[in-house]
């Protein structure tokens, strides 16, 4: 995840059948994405698991980063390259002491506060928003682009704007902020993917 180039961020649809979303995943991975997240819900851990490694090995194709939402114990089964923690979820600081040093620990961040502890504890990058409305999260808080900008102005890893982004809604002053962009539905419901994604890759530089 280093580097000075903006990252294009892909978190997998819970709601898309899996196969059909391991088909719309590898087309963006075919077309650049940089980060594949693996977020699911209502499924055993074993299913987890089991499709966890299927996405892993996909990724490994593309010498993709690949991510698991939540479940640091789904993580490390697959040996994915890191986890994605909510506010809800673990703490930080205990993921990294589980964890160690070599494994990426992205937080979801909605203010300054946030921010600070998130980085603190040890997070390698944090996800801010939710910058606007979106199919998968309906009631996520929203954030200003004001209050993105005082997250960025406080800490030092990479931020990674989140939350309803379109190809039409994405700023430039958006993009200024952050080091990269997380969509969901705009990437995998899309009829061309691949144009998707390169859109999106040359919009954020």
């Amino acid at each position: 995840m280093d580097g000075y180039s903006k990252k294009l961020y892909l978190i997998t649809d819970y709601l898309m059948p899996f196969d059909a979303m391991l088909i719309k995943t590898e087309q963006a991975l075919k077309a650049g994405v940089d980060i594949v997240q693996y977020r699911a819900k209502d499924k055993s851990t074993r299913q987890l698991v089991e499709e966890a490694k299927v996405l892993k090995a996909l990724c490994e194709v593309y010498a993709c980063t690949f991510i698991v939402n939540d479940r640091i114990d789904v993580a490390l089964a697959v040996e994915a390259h890191g986890v994605h923690l909510g506010q809800e979820d673990m703490m930080v600081k205990t993921a990294r002491s589980i964890c160690g040093n070599n494994f990426i620990i992205g937080a979801t961040t909605k203010n300054k506060e946030q921010a600070i502890v998130a980085q603190r504890e040890g997070a390698n990058y944090l996800g801010v928003g939710a910058l606007f409305p979106s199919k998968t999260k309906k009631n996520a808080v929203g954030i200003s682009l004001k209050q993105l900008e005082e997250i960025r102005d406080i800490v030092d890893i990479p931020i990674y704007g989140i939350g309803g982004i379109t190809l039409d809604n994405l700023s430039r002053e958006i993009i200024e902020v952050v080091d990269g962009i997380c969509t969901v539905s705009t990437i995998l419901d899309a009829e061309d993917v691949e144009a998707t994604v390169k859109s999106f890759k040359a919009s954020i530089g």
